[in-house]
């Protein structure tokens, strides 16, 4: 019997690979090719191990017939359209919550840097700065005793409020939701503007529709202090910010003004060569890391989903379907 064509389209470690072509004929597939030629290259592909940075749209799917399964290597799935996916029966696969520790981790990490400052202090120890004595950058500020609102409290918001609030922050969450889950930590939850109105951080962790799609713009910037921080480890970060002045960043021009710490979902040269000098940026670190238990489990779990045996999806409706095909 002639083992599933699977294509990788990620770097995955050599155990993985070795699993994943014990059990099928697996072929890396560089995306980088003109989108014409990656999709005449996958025609024949039953499984593809992926990233949200390939699009799984309405020319994809028809571009391979024979698809049975598509599994991505991150908790978003954005990307993919899934009705079309499900139309074509074709089962998405994703890893919700082996990032979780990693992203919580990284925003308490965005909230002391904005805080302390510091990049900037950094980056004066860096040019020099202090060994010739120059001025130093302005103090930081404690986060002790001061507000931090969360946006979006699902696994990440949670995690993120446990970790502020050990080091003595006050929280407080808002989400589409009124009541979190049981296993949630105490905080208090308010509405969307009496939170920037309260809060001296304010963090994004919301998933990205319809109703979150620029949730934060001109007006939600003008609720915070003066002196507010806000933070987001969201990929696309555009999508939920809409910038002051279309995206230029030119805070100055509001009443007040607001620092930003973000990831970009595009690399150095695409973000714009001038700034908004209240923000500071850094890639992906939360997927930048090695394996540990959690994450090389959830590789195996989609190695396992390519080889049929299924373990973590979106719709399960579409199982059923592979019976008939």
């Amino acid at each position: 019997m002639s083992k599933p064509k699977v294509y990788i389209i990620i770097n995955i470690e050599d155990d993985l690979e070795a699993q994943l072509r014990a059990a099928c004929d697996a072929e890396y597939i560089d995306y980088g090719m003109p989108r014409d030629q990656f999709l005449a290259a996958i025609h024949d592909a039953e499984g593809i191990l992926l990233s949200p940075r390939v699009r799984a749209d309405k020319a994809f799917f028809d571009a391979a017939p024979k698809l049975k399964v598509i599994s991505t290597s991150s908790v978003g799935y954005d990307p993919f359209d899934i009705s079309e996916a499900t139309k074509h029966g074709v089962v998405v696969c994703h890893t919700p919550g082996v990032l979780t520790d990693a992203v919580a981790n990284l925003t308490m990490a965005f909230i002391l840097n904005v805080a302390l400052r510091l990049f900037d202090n950094e980056a004066f120890v860096r040019s020099g700065g202090w060994a010739r004595r120059e001025k130093a950058p302005p103090l930081g500020n404690d986060i002790q005793g001061k507000t931090l609102g969360v946006i979006g409290y699902g696994r990440i918001g949670q995690e993120v409020t446990k970790r502020m609030q050990a080091l003595g922050m006050k929280t407080l969450w808002y989400d589409v939701f009124d009541t979190p889950h049981p296993a949630a930590p105490k905080s208090e939850r308010r509405s969307l503007d009496d939170l920037l109105v309260e809060s001296d951080f304010v963090t994004l962790h919301t998933n990205l529709d319809a109703n979150s799609r620029h949730l934060i713009s001109t007006a939600e910037l003008a609720r915070m202090k003066p002196t507010a921080y806000l933070t987001s480890t969201r990929r696309a970060v555009r999508w939920w910010i809409r910038w002051p002045s279309q995206r230029r960043c030119r805070m100055a021009s509001l009443p007040v003004r607001v620092w930003m710490c973000w990831m970009p979902s595009r690399p150095p040269s695409a973000i714009p060569s001038t700034p908004c000098p209240m923000s500071s940026a850094s890639p992906t670190l939360a997927q930048r890391r090695k394996r540990p238990g959690a994450l090389c489990a959830s590789w195996r779990w989609r190695i396992y989903w390519l080889c049929w045996q299924a373990k973590c999806h979106l719709h399960p409706s579409i199982l059923k379907r592979w019976g008939r095909r």
